[in-house]
C-alpha cells in the first residue's frame, strides 16, 4: 500500500502550493536535495577522488532503471537532458528513412530530424488526438521512424505505445518520455519501443538528468563518447 501521505512530506513544496509545473522544472524532493548537497560537499573537499565510488554507484542506478522499463543495462544511457538522449537516438537512426510524427509535438522530438535534413511528416491531429490509424496510413516504404511523444507537453494527450508497437512493422518507434516516465507504465519489450528518451530538470542549481534507452536492434556507427552513453559488447553496425 502506497502512503501517499510520506510521499507528500518529501515535497515541501505542497505544503503551500498545487504545484503542475513539473514538465518544466520539477521540484526537488527532500532526499534528492540531500544527496545532491552530499556530492557537491564531496566535490568541494575532495575534488573528484570518489570518482570510483561515483562510477559504481552510477552502474547500479543504470541496474535499477531497468525495472520501471524492463530493459538490460547496457541498453540504458545516462545523458544531461531529454534534448541530448534525443539526438544520440537520432544519430543512431538518421539512416533509417523517413521520419512521422504529429503537429502537437515538442520540438525536441522533430528538430533533430530536421536539422539533419530528414524529412518529418508532421500528422494533422484530430480533436487533440493522435489517431494510431493515421499513424499507420502515413507509414509509407520511404518511412523508417516513428517518433511521438508518449504525452503533449501542450495538451496533454497520451498516445497507447504499445498499440504503435504492434502497427510499426520494420519502423523504429522512438518514444519521449519526458511528460510520462515514472507515472504511466513503459514496457520496452511488450510494446516494442526501440528507443526513448526522457530528462528531468531537478532545482534551481540546474542539476540535470537523462535517460536515452536503445534496443539492440538500433544498430548504427555512433562513437558515445560522452558519458559512456551506452555499454554494449562489440561495435554498432548499421542495419541493411
Amino acid at each position: 500500500m502506497i502512503n501517499w501521505e510520506e510521499i507528500r512530506k518529501q515535497s515541501p513544496v505542497t505544503e503551500r502550493l498545487a504545484y503542475l509545473n513539473s514538465a518544466a522544472a520539477g521540484s526537488v524532493s527532500r532526499v534528492a536535495n540531500e544527496t545532491a548537497e552530499r556530492c557537491y560537499r564531496k566535490m568541494m573537499n575532495d575534488g573528484d577522488m570518489h570518482w570510483n565510488r561515483w562510477f559504481a554507484q552510477k552502474e547500479e542506478i543504470r541496474k535499477r532503471l531497468t525495472q520501471f522499463i524492463n530493459a538490460e543495462p547496457d541498453e540504458i544511457a545516462l545523458t544531461t537532458n531529454t534534448s541530448s538522449g534525443m539526438n544520440v537516438i537520432v544519430d543512431a537512426l538518421e539512416g533509417r528513412g523517413e521520419v512521422i510524427s504529429c503537429d502537437l509535438e515538442f520540438p525536441v522530438t522533430t528538430l533533430p530530424w530536421m536539422h539533419r535534413r530528414i524529412a518529418v511528416h508532421l500528422l494533422p491531429t484530430v480533436a487533440g488526438e493522435v489517431r494510431i490509424e493515421d499513424v499507420c496510413s502515413a507509414m509509407t516504404h520511404d518511412t523508417g521512424v516513428i517518433a511521438l511523444s508518449h504525452v503533449q507537453y501542450s495538451n496533454g494527450f497520451r498516445i497507447d505505445p504499445e498499440e504503435l508497437g504492434k502497427i510499426k512493422g520494420d519502423h523504429a518507434l522512438v518514444l519521449n518520455a519526458a511528460q510520462s516516465a515514472g507515472v504511466f507504465e513503459i514496457d520496452l519489450k511488450r510494446m516494442r519501443i526501440d528507443a526513448l528518451c526522457d530528462g528531468s530538470q531537478m532545482d534551481a542549481r540546474r542539476i540535470r538528468i537523462g535517460l536515452c534507452i536503445a534496443q539492440p536492434q538500433i544498430t548504427a556507427p555512433i562513437a558515445f563518447a560522452q558519458s559512456r552513453l551506452v555499454k554494449r559488447r562489440g561495435s554498432f553496425r548499421r542495419s541493411k
